[in-house]
């Protein structure tokens, strides 16, 4: 009789002290996992638990609190005070936004709180709210008047008849035989003129939203056209001289430089008119030196409009466009524009008119970069920026650097997002990156690659110096070139189905809230490695679990829903009653609030890729050791090939140890490990040994 020949159990064993994140590719690594929940990577090559959510406070019913930083450690955002809306500040109401169509965005600016699609300004340092927009008609206010007048308001005289009395400086507008000047009273006499020019002093100067100037002629021979003059600045109530000469002429000079003056002399209507050189069309512009009062009998002008503001003025039904040098509350309100109406409108004003300022129509995509805000409008082709300083006015192309900016795009497509990166404003469309940088005029550059996917908006984020996004077919990182795929391993959720409705990135991960129907996840992307966490589920078909997410600066934190939510694992609310709560994901809790953990039972749970697939038929797992610790007990369930599975449990320890489990000897083509449990956790390393010989 043949006997078989018994080699006896070879015994080794294999160590797994690196755990990754989730792969769901077809064959991924033993170090990472085809699912788990609520693990995190943040203390690599070990694997944790995610931080429990501290509860911040209540913000009502409000699906869009769009939460913003204020680069402080505090926040702002749109919550709930009784039935109305309103913006609060650490928990604190500062305005209540009455009649205002949600969903809104807060973007910062400075001292401001701008919030669009309303185009409501908060000012942060005085409490005021004021719209972008603003109408003043006669209507209901009266009648308007229109005088010219000098820079401080003073109005000049308006008559047919030579004034009997002036003094040097005082101005006449002169309406004789259906002409009409601005007239300066000189030494001797009136002179006709748009500039505002003297030999002997400087009483007077022009301005709009650049420093106060005046022309001095300092050599002129009077009947030729020809000679020169000094520019001053007014600064602290003196004129000094700008070093700038101004050239006298009759006709445009050949060659000039930017920013050039020449002061063009009419022989025979004996005006004036100042013009400066600009690099743009039109060449030579206007340098405007007449000013004119606009004021209305029954309000006060100055209650819409402020210095440095841009507005339209509808004249008997046409339109005109005024930079208002200065406005004051004096007597009845007025204001102080930089250009004459057009002949034959000075006076007083019975025809219906308004006097407008306006924003971009459709403004969207919008962010805060250089202390301008920036945006685009829905269709794809315009891109815009305010004035510097100055979310109130996107219209003042006056031509200096703090002017207002916009410029027509060329590629195909609607923009999908905007972020400030690296100083510049970046605007995205599905298949390109825009990029405006340098100074006024700015540049564009635009360049062909993946941008951001449509509807994924809010997916954009800033980590480590690199603009995260969703883009069509995955997750990218962009750093300036071309963009870095990041989601190879979870192109299951990279269709257009699964959409982020908000992400947020600290120092040392990128959180992005994906909803797809009923299902609602957090996906951290942390150390080069992807987890997920939960987010809730509603009941209500597409409402998002999480509806937003801000970066304050001490960590990240998220606006949750609570109403009607299914959990892994039952969350214990504690009568919180809101629908919506804010819950830090990381960091510590913004200023002004207190944490309070008790209402989260952390549950985690997670699968190991097959293990086994390189070892010989003739071996298998015996014995599985596990260094760990856990608040709780550790349920464990071995799999064999998708066939049989075993159960086990690891005891709670509150320091790690380890702790072995006896597997039953099957054999097969591989196992995968799954764990589940509440509360902390930490995985250190699993042994598993291996046995062979033969088949058991």
């Amino acid at each position: 009789m043949k006997l078989n020949y018994d080699r006896g159990r070879n015994v080794s064993r294999d160590y797994q002290q690196e755990f990754r994140g989730i792969n769901r590719k077809v064959r991924p690594s033993e170090t990472e996992f085809v699912s788990a929940i609520n693990l995190t990577s943040a203390e690599y090559p070990a694997l944790t638990t995610r931080r429990e959510r501290d509860f911040i406070t209540d913000i009502g019913r409000c699906d869009t609190p769009s939460l913003c930083s204020l680069g402080d450690g505090s926040i702002a955002y749109i919550g709930k005070d009784g039935e109305n809306y309103a913006i609060f500040i650490d928990d604190v109401k500062e305005f209540a936004l009455t009649d205002v169509e949600m969903p809104q965005k807060i973007v910062k600016m400075g001292q401001y709180l701008c919030l669009f699609p309303a185009g409501i300004v908060y000012n942060l340092t005085d409490k005021t709210a004021k719209s972008i927009e603003a109408v003043f008609d006669n209507i209901d206010k009266g009648v308007f008047s229109f005088t010219p007048c000098k820079l401080d308001g003073k109005v000049a005289i308006v008559s047919a008849l030579i004034p009997s009395k002036a003094s040097i400086g005082d101005m006449w507008y002169d309406t004789e035989a259906n002409k009409s000047y601005l007239c300066t009273a000189i030494v001797d006499g009136w002179q006709k003129e748009k500039a505002i020019i003297y030999a002997n002093n400087m009483d007077l100067a022009f301005a709009t939203d650049r420093p106060l100037y005046a022309v001095q002629i300092t050599s002129f021979d009077g009947g030729i056209a020809s000679g020169t003059a000094s520019l001053y600045t007014f600064n602290g109530g003196t004129y000094i001289s700008a070093e700038t000469n101004v050239s006298i002429s009759d006709k445009f000079p050949e060659n000039a430089n930017n920013g050039d003056f020449v002061l063009i002399t009419d022989s025979v209507t004996k005006t004036n008119t100042l013009y400066q050189y600009r690099t743009k069309a039109p060449k030579w512009a206007e340098y405007p030196t007449s000013y004119t009062r606009i004021s209305a009998s029954g309000a006060d002008i100055t209650d819409f409009f402020k210095e440095g503001d841009v507005v339209e003025v509808s004249e008997f039904g046409y339109t005109r466009v005024y930079t208002a040098v200065k406005a004051t509350a004096d007597e009845a309100g007025y204001i102080v524009t930089d250009t004459l109406p057009v002949y034959g409108t000075y006076g007083y004003a019975e025809k219906p008119m308004q006097i407008t300022r306006k924003m971009p129509k459709g403004l969207t995509n919008i962010v805060e970069a250089s202390n301008r805000l920036w945006g685009t409008d829905s269709e794809g082709k315009e891109i815009y920026a305010c004035k510097l300083g100055d979310p109130f006015n996107w219209h003042a192309y006056t031509g200096i650097a703090s002017d207002a900016y916009a410029i027509t795009v060329g590629s195909g497509g609607k923009f999908t997002a905007a972020v400030s990166y690296d100083g510049y404003p970046h605007f995205f469309k599905e298949n390109s990156i825009l990029k405006v940088y340098g100074n006024y005029p700015f540049n564009l550059y635009s360049f062909d690659c993946p941008g951001v996917a449509l509807g994924n908006e809010k997916s954009v984020a800033i980590l480590n110096g690199s603009v995260i996004y969703k883009g069509v077919g995955g997750f990218f990182a962009y750093s300036g070139g071309y963009p870095e795929l990041l989601s190879d391993d979870i192109t299951d959720i990279c269709t257009d189905d699964y959409v982020v409705t908000a992400a947020a990135a600290d120092n040392n991960a990128y959180y992005a809230a994906i909803q797809n129907g009923y299902d609602s996840y957090v996906y951290v992307f942390e150390k080069g490695f992807w987890h997920i966490h939960d987010a809730g589920k509603l009941r209500e078909y597409n409402r998002n679990a999480i509806a937003d997410m801000c970066f304050t600066g001490r960590g990240v934190i998220a606006a949750i829903g609570k109403e009607e939510i299914d959990y892994a694992g039952e969350l214990e609310y504690q009568g919180i009653e809101a629908d919506r709560y804010l819950a830090t994901l990381s960091g510590l809790p913004p200023k002004g609030f207190e944490a309070d953990k008790t209402h989260e039972e952390l549950q985690w749970n997670m699968t190991s890729a097959r293990l086994g697939l390189s070892l010989p038929q003739d071996k298998w797992y015996s014995h599985l050791i596990f260094r760990y610790a856990s608040e709780s007990p550790v349920d464990v369930v071995i799999d064999y090939d998708g066939k049989v599975t075993d159960t086990y449990t690891l005891s709670a320890r509150e320091t790690l140890g380890s702790e072995s489990i006896i597997l039953s000897p099957r054999q097969g083509e591989y196992i995968t490990i799954s764990m589940s449990g509440k509360g902390k956790f930490t995985l250190v390393s699993i042994s598993r040994n291996i046995e062979g010989g033969n088949t058991p």
